[in-house]
């Protein structure tokens, strides 16, 4: 077998590899998502997403999920500071955001909170949330 042969085959067998881990890596969004929300959403909202008495709004049947389908990308990266009404309780506390969390991330823990806890079941995609997130103010 010449050298050219073996590179070529060898290089297929890398492009196949990459392709495989790049769809193994998109393949389960909504598993994925719960690692990123137990890793960074779940010690204030909650593991079941109750939230924290009328400190942190609940995100199980939140209606504000809902309506914010276009905002979520930009909460969950860059937070916010206003005050919000979720399930007709007003709430006030800021919400860091979560800077260090890649749009792969945030599609991910999207995906599972919208999964989970809204009525929508609005998917994300990781162009998606790129998107919404350069169109933050």
């Amino acid at each position: 077998m010449n050298v050219n042969l073996r590179v070529v085959i060898l290089g297929t067998f890398v492009l196949i590899l990459l392709v495989l881990m790049i769809f193994r890596s998109c393949s389960r969004p909504p598993q994925k998502g719960k690692l990123v929300y137990e890793n960074h959403c779940a010690s204030c909202h909650g593991v079941n997403g109750e939230g924290f008495r009328n400190l942190i709004p609940p995100l199980t049947d939140s209606n504000y999920l809902d309506a914010n389908v276009d905002n979520f990308a930009c909460i969950v990266g860059y937070g916010m500071d206003e005050e919000i009404t979720v399930k007709g309780v007003k709430f006030n506390q800021p919400m860091a955001g979560l800077e260090q969390l890649t749009p792969t991330q945030i599609a991910n823990v999207g995906n599972y909170i919208y999964s989970k806890w809204s009525s929508s079941k609005k998917k994300f995609t990781p162009k998606e949330i790129e998107t919404l997130l350069g169109n933050c103010p």
